[in-house]
C-alpha cells in the first residue's frame, strides 16, 4: 500500500491541513517526514520542508522517528485498527486522526491526541497546531500517550482479555 496514492489514507487531507498550517506561518518552523512512501512523481506544495522516508522494516529506526516527532498524523479514512498510532503512542508522540473507524480505540480527544471531525481538513489542521502550540501541553499529551499503550496495549493486557473472553465462552455453555 502506498501511503500516498492509497485514497484509504488521506493523503488528500493531510496536504490541505498542511498548506493551511504554512499559509498560518508553521511552515517557516515545520518539516515534515512521511513514511510508507517515498517521494512522488509530482509533489504537492505543502509549504514546509518534506522528509520522504520510503517503506520501514526496521523496528529500532520506526521507533526513533516516531520519537523523535512532536506529532503523528494519521489522517486514515479506513483502518480497521491504527497500528502506526499505536506505536507512536508508545513512543510518547501524541496523534492527530480523524474521529473515526480504529482510531476511536487508541487516540483519547485531547488527552493523548487530537481526533478531528471526519475527513475535515480544517479540523485536521486545528489539532495538529493545538498540540504543537503549548509545550506544557505537549508534555502532558506526550505522557499520557505512553500510559495508554502501558495500561491498554501491553502484549499481557491483549492475553488477558483473550483470557477472560475464552473463560466467559466456557462458562455461557456456548460450547
Amino acid at each position: 500500500i502506498n501511503a500516498l496514492t492509497d485514497d484509504r489514507k488521506g493523503y488528500k487531507y493531510l496536504i490541505s491541513a498542511l498548506q493551511k498550517l504554512s499559509n498560518n506561518g508553521l511552515g517557516q518552523t515545520t518539516e515534515v517526514v512521511i513514511f510508507g512512501s517515498g517521494r512522488p512523481q509530482e509533489s504537492s506544495d505543502l509549504g514546509m520542508k518534506v522528509h520522504y522516508l520510503g517503506t520501514l522494516y526496521d523496528d529500532v529506526t520506526l521507533a526513533l522517528i516516531y520519537a523523535s516527532a512532536d506529532v503523528t498524523v494519521t489522517p486514515s479514512i479506513q483502518e480497521a485498527f491504527g497500528k502506526t498510532a499505536m506505536e507512536s503512542l508508545a513512543c510518547g508522540t501524541p496523534v492527530v486522526s480523524f474521529d473515526s473507524t480504529g482510531f476511536k480505540d487508541i487516540v483519547d480527544h485531547e488527552k493523548n491526541g487530537y481526533r478531528a471531525k471526519c475527513f475535515k481538513s480544517d479540523d485536521l489542521a486545528n489539532g495538529i497546531s493545538w498540540i504543537l502550540e503549548n509545550e506544557t501541553r505537549w508534555q502532558n499529551l506526550s505522557h499520557r500517550a505512553r500510559e495508554k499503550v502501558e495500561q491498554v496495549f501491553t502484549l499481557k493486557n491483549q492475553a488477558n482479555k483473550y483470557l477472560k473472553l475464552y473463560e466467559d465462552i466456557l462458562k455461557s455453555n456456548w460450547i
